[in-house]
Parts: C-alpha cells; structure tokens; sequence
C-alpha cells in the first residue's frame, strides 16, 4: 500500500480531533492559465471515465423494470470501457504532477503507513456508515431492488470482467471523482462546502439508477474527500476501494463465500485501528495538557 510524505508540493500541518497525524496542505501559487487548464483535463476526463456509466445508471433508473441477459460481448465492452477509465485516471494524475499541482506526494515509509491505515479504515467506515441509512430508504419507500441481468458467458470471462471493474472503480473513482475534484476547487478557491457538494455529485452521479437510494452514499463520498484532504493519502484510498470491490464481486463470479470472511476481518481490522487511533491521541491530549 502506497503512502504519502511531504514534499516541496506540500506543506505538513498539525492534525485534527478526528486526524490525528500530521497533515498535508497543497502550497499555493499556481497561475491561472495553468488552473485553467487542469479544470479542462478534470471535466474531460470525468466525461471520457463516467459518461458512458451515468448513461447506464440514468437509462436503468428511467426503466427500472427491465431486466436484461448480458453475453460474451456486453462483458468485452465493460472491459474495454473500465481500461479506458484506468487510462484516463493515470493520464489525470501526471498531468496534474506535471502541471505543478500533484494529487499525491511523496513515497511509503514505515511513518507514512499509520495514517495510510487509518485513511483505508475511515473508507470503510464511510461504507459502513451506508447500512442503516439503506434500510431507513427500504422501509420508508418502495425499496432499490432491480432485476439482476442474468450473464450468459463463460465463467473465466466474467471473473476477468468483474477484476478490470473493480481495478477501473478503485483507480477512476479516487482520482478523477474524488482527488482531481477537491484539488480543482482548491486551486479556484471554492468555498468548502461547495466543494464537499461538489464531490458528492461527482460520486454519485454514475449511482444514479439507485434512484432515492442512492442518499447512502452521501457518507462515502463525504468521508473519502475529507480524507483525502487530510493527508492527500489518494494511493490508501484506491488500494481499499480496489481491494472491497474485487472480494464482494469475485466472491459471486467465482462462487468463493470464503472471501466473505477475508472481508469481514479487514473491515474490522480496518475500523478497530480507527478507534484505537482517535483514543490514542486523545489520551496524549489529555496527557500533555496535564503536564502543561
């Protein structure tokens, strides 16, 4: 799992009552023409990565009772269009290193690891955080369900489909919907709740076919912009969202229940480290405040 360490692109900050290790902030100074053409690079490459997905959400929730069989050449298609994601997020992110305005900094070192963790645990926390708001939705409305498209292809095929999706979720959704946003509206001074709308729609935007349902991922999208502008931890943040999307899906495509326990315990794992974390640093908080 990679991290991030200060570099001359970054200046360190104290943490937070909810991040509690140091912080990086962006330093200022890039001029407009360059602003202006990183804002162009993240409205096209959010375009060319989720204009295809959020036609697909918007055609599912427009007919949400049509079912569908999806073949050998509906699965080559996804996989084209999840590579086309990964290509463009990475071009993304060395344009943005390139232009002087890097999204992630630095490299792993064993004292860059603790907030890696830490960044990984608030994700899943962002995902857990989804549950009761869902059944709130199920028992107020109608529900989400939607018939599930039956896949009439070969097993290995939709294993390697199901693998590029998450690879292309985990590296598209972090940098172009999350880290590319927030670093735009900071170098155009968006005021901060703007930007927190701002990342939310760019989320869920391609979650649209969730129709009311989609307010549980409100949380998620939240909580990872918040991270990511804690400690510009982007690599943290692809790495678990990678990870819990190729367990859930692979778990169905090759019919492994196993991997619903792996899972379960780094989610636990993964929160446990959180509240150890925030009880860690309120203790040294209390300490120097007593010694003081």
């Amino acid at each position: 799992m990679r991290s991030n360490q200060p570099s001359r692109e970054f200046e360190p900050s104290t943490g937070t009552a909810f991040w509690p290790f140091t912080r990086l902030r962006p330093v200022e100074g890039n001029p407009h023409r360059r602003k202006v053409l990183l804002l162009a690079v993240a409205c096209c490459a959010y375009a060319l990565a989720f204009g295809w997905p959020i036609y697909l959400a918007i055609s599912r929730l427009a007919e949400p009772a049509a079912g569908g069989s999806a073949g050998a050449s509906d699965l080559w298609r996804g996989m084209f269009f999840n590579g086309l994601a990964i290509v463009v997020a990475l071009a993304v992110l060395a344009t943005f290193r390139g232009a002087g305005a890097p999204l992630t900094a630095g490299r792993l070192t064993s004292c860059g690891l603790r907030p890696a963790f830490y960044a990984a645990g608030i994700w899943v926390v962002s995902q857990m955080l989804s549950a009761p708001i869902s059944a709130i939705v199920d028992a107020v409305s109608e529900g989400h369900d939607f018939p599930a498209s039956s896949i009439q292809a070969d097993r290995g095929l939709q294993l390697a489909h199901w693998i590029t999706w998450s690879i292309a979720a985990g590296v598209s959704e972090e940098i172009i919907a999350n880290a590319a946003v927030i670093r735009t509206c900071e170098l155009w001074n968006v005021p901060k709740w703007l930007m927190y709308v701002l990342a939310v729609v760019a989320r869920l935007s391609f979650h649209a076919y969730y129709g009311i349902a989609v307010i549980e991922k409100v949380p998620w999208a939240l909580l990872s912009a918040w991270a990511y502008r804690q400690g510009r931890l982007l690599w943290p943040l692809i790495t678990i969202h990678v990870l819990h999307d190729a367990l859930i899906t692979v778990q169905v495509a090759a019919d492994a229940p196993q991997l619903s326990t792996v899972l379960t315990l780094m989610n636990i794992a993964l929160v446990v480290y959180v509240i150890v974390s925030l009880v860690a640093r309120r203790r040294r908080t209390e300490q120097t405040g007593s010694t003081g």
